[in-house]
């Protein structure tokens, strides 16, 4: 058995076990979104929303002088494939922006999200 399937089935027993802390997750995928000047329009090109699995890693903190709420959150990589700056993940009853990956180890992105206050 390859390292990296041993690796990968290890994570996705890690994440079944961590039963509390884990926050069933929809990650919503933005292929491209294009802004029509003429009619004000934007067109957005999204993939199938992706459910999976999220571990909040940071209590939620509150920047002084914004109206958003940052969290950091750790996600299987195989789960969502590639992230881009455009995506969205719905969790705790909230839609929150990607705002900053913060680390990609190859198995497990650390992404720090925001959403509105």
């Amino acid at each position: 058995m390859a390292y990296r399937s041993l690796i990968d089935k290890q994570l996705s027993l890690a994440f079944k076990k961590a039963k509390d802390p884990a926050k069933p997750a929809v990650f919503n995928k933005i292929v491209s979104a294009e802004f029509d000047f003429n009619s004000l329009d934007v067109d957005v090109e999204t993939e199938p929303s992706v459910p999976t699995l999220v571990i909040p890693i940071e209590g939620t903190k509150k920047p002084e002088g914004t109206k958003k709420m940052v969290k950091q959150i750790m996600v299987k990589s195989k789960d969502i494939g590639a992230i881009n700056q455009y995506d969205t993940v719905s969790f705790e009853g909230k839609s929150w922006t990607i705002i900053n990956p913060i680390r990609d180890s190859g198995f497990v992105y650390v992404l720090e999200v925001a959403t509105e206050a």
